[in-house]
């Protein structure tokens, strides 16, 4: 009987470590006007010391946009991506958490498809004559 305990309490452990850093329960992206607003939920926080939000176009080569600090666990978040210099394209984000030993985490990648107003994308082409 004890031994069997002492199992469950390891396995306990072993699954509590391995799940104490999975912190977010949500994460979505929707358009708006020129803009794509991201928004996360998260549950455990323990360790966090910072949300790096990645956009990419192939769903593989990620490149950061900006950065969110932690408020606390089981919190939701914000982040409003303005710069969508590529009209003609779909987006993928992922949050890499930096964990304050240094370690990181990722979420899964989500897609949105921008939407562009005509008059941002009539003047995108007139600077583009210009560069």
């Amino acid at each position: 009987m004890k031994k069997s305990l002492i199992t469950l309490g390891s396995i306990l452990v072993l699954a509590a470590a391995l799940y104490a850093n999975t912190v977010i329960l949500e994460f979505s992206g929707e358009p708006s006007a020129n803009k794509i607003i991201l928004n996360w939920k998260t549950g455990l926080e323990e360790n966090v010391d910072l949300f790096i939000v990645q956009r990419s176009t192939n769903n593989k080569d990620f490149l950061p946009v900006g950065e969110v600090a932690p408020t606390g666990s089981n919190s939701a978040y914000e982040f409003i991506d303005t710069n969508l210099s590529d009209v003609k394209t779909i987006f993928y984000y992922r949050l890499r958490i930096r964990n304050s030993d240094g370690t990181f985490q990722l979420s899964e990648p989500i897609s949105v498809i921008p939407k562009i107003s005509s008059f941002a994308k009539t003047w995108g082409s007139i600077k583009a004559l210009f560069q």
